[in-house]
């Protein structure tokens, strides 16, 4: 009836209907993105040698004003559509780091692994925000991790991971309060689980030894909360991946804590006989 329809969306309130066709615009859309954006790359790398170093300069910067004009159309004309918004952020982001690759390669500019990678991650964050697409997000994520992991034997560079990782923070709250079925926010939810636990290995892992223990069953344990009260309502397990992911996560801890080798090297026996562990590392475990 009219009012048990009413009483219904007044408890759940109105949720936001994603049809197939957008789904499938939205994949279609980022995968275009990807595959436009890998494809000028190459094309570039193919034939840099033969081009003049002013030449080589143009076609840096050429793939960046047309991904920023992408966006700015974008915004301006197609601010509701997911599927443009998430495409040309895309694209976008993988021009911000081909630019920079190329003009630093043209102009000899020095540098290592780990400063190209932060230097493009802290140039595409804004871009989250100004153009609420996920994937973006996601590739960011995905950066600072390995980002973390160029510095893995550095415990005091790596845990720079956490407050990067925070720079994207509002985004995957707004995206779970507001668009929680959607396909994006699936993806993005999968991303961060991945990334936070690999994070949390290159820049905790080495802290101090049987750290693991104390941290990985925290992270999945708050994955998995946050699944279950924040999904809920949802009844695929591919729509829940914080759950779903955070549930094996703690399984298999559970399982592997059973066997005697993970004990063995904790407690001061081990760190009386192990002189290259200092006192305050071997803390936590005791």
């Amino acid at each position: 009836t009219q009012e048990a329809a009413g009483r219904i969306r007044q408890y759940y309130g109105e949720i936001k209907s994603t049809s197939r066709t957008s789904a499938i615009l939205i994949i279609s859309g980022t995968i275009g993105a990807l595959l436009i954006g890998l494809g000028i790359i190459l094309l570039l790398a193919h034939n840099w040698e033969q081009f003049s170093r002013f030449t080589r300069a143009l076609l840096s910067f050429a793939p960046l004003v047309i991904g920023q004009g992408l966006a700015l159309w974008v915004l301006w004309r197609k601010p509701q559509s997911s599927a443009f918004k998430e495409g040309t952020a895309t694209f976008l982001s993988l021009m911000v780091g081909a630019s920079i690759a190329l003009i630093s390669q043209t102009y000899n500019i020095p540098g290592d692994t780990g400063t190209f990678i932060l230097t493009w991650m802290l140039l595409i964050a804004p871009i989250v925000y100004l153009m609420q697409a996920s994937l973006p997000a996601a590739i960011y994520l995905i950066g600072i991790t390995a980002w973390s992991g160029s510095y893995w034997d550095n415990p005091g560079k790596a845990v720079l991971f956490w407050p990067l990782a925070a720079v994207v923070m509002p985004h995957f709250i707004w995206a779970l309060r507001q668009e929680i079925y959607t396909i994006r926010t699936t993806i993005l939810s999968l991303v961060m689980i991945i990334c936070v636990s690999v994070g949390a290995g290159f820049s905790l892992g080495r802290t101090w030894s049987g750290s693991w223990i104390i941290i990985f069953p925290s992270i999945y344990g708050v994955f998995y909360s946050i699944g279950c009260l924040k999904f809920s309502r949802i009844t695929t397990n591919w729509q829940r991946p914080l759950r779903m992911i955070g549930g094996i996560g703690l399984f298999i801890l559970a399982l592997q804590f059973t066997f005697r080798y993970v004990w063995q090297y904790l407690g001061r026996d081990y760190y009386g006989t192990n002189r290259s562990i200092s006192g305050i590392n071997a803390l936590p475990d005791h």
